[in-house]
């Protein structure tokens, strides 16, 4: 399909969807975001393409990780490596893993290893809601954010509460949870914390043989504390993580996972700690504002996995160490100034320091300083911003990145959203210098751009955008192993369609739906499909308030087929299309007190997300919770 035949099928999509029920009742509601701007603006305000999740509604309906409500989002797919604890990754329209900045209160908690979050560690306790950004974000976030931008916003200081759950399942899992916060207008925070263990699956394919259950226990616990005085905003938000969990580790004669030999375990131990302060002032007017933070993170991740010997290789049988450390510091300050109610200039500095060792290579350290404007408007129908951002790295040099959106009003009923933007992502110290790394890599460069039409009448809203993100120099791992290494490809493309549509019929029924159609390319220099990006991906949810104290719901989860990657021969096979059906209910017992049950994946769907890497079978949960 050419780009100009996509965007035409495109606009005949935008008329056939439009032309649905017109029939609800007013919504008044107003969304506002915080993260496309830096700053909150109201969402129907914005150019960009943004898409958020409540974690109210999502607990209700037994949502725990992160990673599972980000599957209700268009545009998302996701890689995991076996059950609960296994390395999950997420993709943004096909872009990769370490593309996509994830922040949690406005802190960074991007690995500074890998580069990406592993989202199998990420939990819902106490988390308000979720905010996704589409395409290059580099001008407001830089190197981390060339694809997108995932920011987790908690309930801290957004009033009193108090919160408690547990929870218990199927593969012997158990949860407790607590999440509370207070403001009494001078002060503010909040705590979560939540334990979280499981017996779990094999993580190698029970399909392909393999049996053995890995294990995962984990600990997550994230802090905020603030102060407001005289205009003044002092704040400190603090995360800390500690996972354990069981893997199987590749065979090196197929290049597919299997279990480890009797009597052996392989494990990864991973702890994160993350700490951010910020001081904030504004006029009591809101004309100026000035914002100064620095956040300092660490990530170790220890690995200790069974291997039967390869002496052609150099690898002794017994059980091989592995440990990776990351250390990062970040410094930001920005000023807004309002020249009008129709104008307004935010201009930033920040500072990034990483420092990384691991098994095959010294710590190494690398460094870049930044500066970045943005200059947003609004008149009765457009709303606009244009931004700049100029990088100065000390391995890679200086680099310009810009961006601009638009958004125009239609009608009362009709907005027209477009954005342009460019990003920048320089290679990892991991990829330049860990076993099979490339000294001599490149930064990578992208530029991105969608257009959207939006519909909102009474309580049915449709959404449709088209959208395309070319991406040069991307680093991939070339050749088989243990010759393989990460080098420049030649460039990759990603372009599609997606489509949402969301409804409340009367006020017991509740539906939301979309669709995404990605054709996602890597040229070396021949075509190739990109990694782990479906063509075709749909969800669908279904709720259902039978009375006042009662609700049903189910979802369902579609993927289309992928093209992966075997590291050992440097093939690419391909992984099936797959559906997951989900139910539950809830039942609120008392005003605090309330039951929920579910069942994940009914149909019992077999399928594979990481070549050889198997995935939850039907599973079944309780959980009991207690807010006041």
């Amino acid at each position: 399909m050419t780009y100009k035949t996509l965007w035409s099928a495109g606009a005949i999509s935008v008329a056939a969807f439009l032309s649905t029920s017109l029939y609800a009742e007013e919504q008044s509601l107003e969304e506002i975001n915080v993260t496309a701007h830096r700053m909150p603006v109201a969402a129907d305000q914005l150019g960009s393409t943004s898409f958020s999740l409540l974690g109210s509604e999502l607990r209700e309906q037994g949502i725990y990780f992160v990673s599972e409500a980000l599957q209700r989002a268009p545009g998302v797919s996701l890689a995991s490596n076996g059950g609960a604890g296994a390395l999950t990754q997420i993709r943004l329209r096909g872009q990769e893993a370490n593309h996509t900045l994830v922040l949690l209160d406005g802190m960074r908690i991007n690995d500074p290893v890998t580069g990406f979050v592993d989202l199998a560690n990420l939990r819902l306790t106490g988390v308000a809601r979720i905010e996704i950004l589409y395409g290059p974000q580099s001008v407001l976030y830089g190197t981390d954010a060339s694809g997108g931008v995932i920011h987790i916003i908690t309930n801290s200081g957004k009033e009193q509460s108090l919160g408690l759950s547990a929870e218990v399942g199927s593969n012997q899992t158990a949860r407790a949870a607590i999440s509370g916060s207070f403001d009494n207008e001078t002060f503010y925070g909040g705590l979560q914390y939540s334990h979280y263990q499981t017996d779990g699956i094999s993580a190698a394919s029970e399909a392909r043989g393999n049996s053995e259950k890995d294990r995962y226990e984990s600990d997550a616990a994230n802090v905020q504390l603030g102060a407001r005085l005289n205009g003044f905003d002092i704040n400190l938000v603090g995360y800390d993580s500690r996972n354990t969990v069981g893997f199987d580790a590749d065979d090196l004669t197929t290049g597919l996972p299997i279990d480890e030999a009797p009597g052996f375990e392989n494990l990864q131990d991973r702890h994160s700690q993350y700490l951010r302060a910020s001081a904030s002032f504004a006029t009591s007017d809101d004309s100026f504002s000035l914002m100064i933070a620095h956040t300092q993170g660490k990530d170790t991740n220890e690995t200790s996995s069974y291997s039967p010997g390869y002496p052609s290789w150099g690898i002794p049988a017994g059980m091989q160490d592995y440990l990776a450390e990351g250390e990062r510091e970040y410094s930001e300050v920005t000023a807004n100034y309002r020249f009008s109610d129709a104008a307004q200039l935010l201009i930033g500095a920040d500072k990034l320091d990483e420092e990384v060792g691991t098994t095959y290579f010294a710590k190494q350290s690398v460094s870049s300083n930044s500066v970045f404007a943005q200059l947003m408007g609004e008149t009765k129908a457009i709303s606009y911003s244009l931004g700049l951002r100029h990088d100065d790295h000390d391995r890679f040099g200086t680099e310009l990145s810009y961006r601009g959106t638009l958004r125009y009003q239609l009608s009362t009923d009709f907005s027209l959203r477009a954005s342009y933007g460019t990003g920048f992502k320089a290679p990892s110290l991991f990829e330049l210098y860990d076993f099979g790394g490339n000294p001599q890599l490149k930064p990578e460069t992208s530029k991105g751009a969608d257009i959207g039409l939006d519909w909102q009448h009474n309580d049915i809203t449709l959404s449709a955008t088209l959208f395309q993100q070319d991406t040069k120099q991307l680093i991939r791992s070339v050749g088989s192993f243990p010759n393989s290494q990460m080098e420049n490809v030649d460039s990759s493309e990603a372009k599609g369609l997606a489509l949402e549509y969301q409804q409340q019929f009367a006020s017991a029924w509740q539906f939301s739906a979309n669709y995404t159609f990605t054709d996602a390319k890597e040229y070396n220099p021949q075509p190739q499909p990109a990694l782990r990006v479906p063509k075709h991906q749909a969800y669908a949810m279904v709720n259902w308030q039978i009375v006042e104290q009662a609700a049903i719901w189910t979802q369902l989860r579609y993927t289309g087929d992928r093209t992966d990657y075997n590291w050992l021969f440097a093939n690419y096979p391909t992984l099936d299309s797959y559906i997951t059906l989900d139910v539950g209910a809830r039942y609120q017992v008392t005003n605090e007190f309330a039951v929920n049950f579910g069942v994940n994946n009914l149909m019992d769907e077999d399928y594979e997300s990481v070549t050889g890497f198997g995935q939850l079978g039907r599973t079944a949960s309780l959980i009991v919770s207690y807010s006041f």
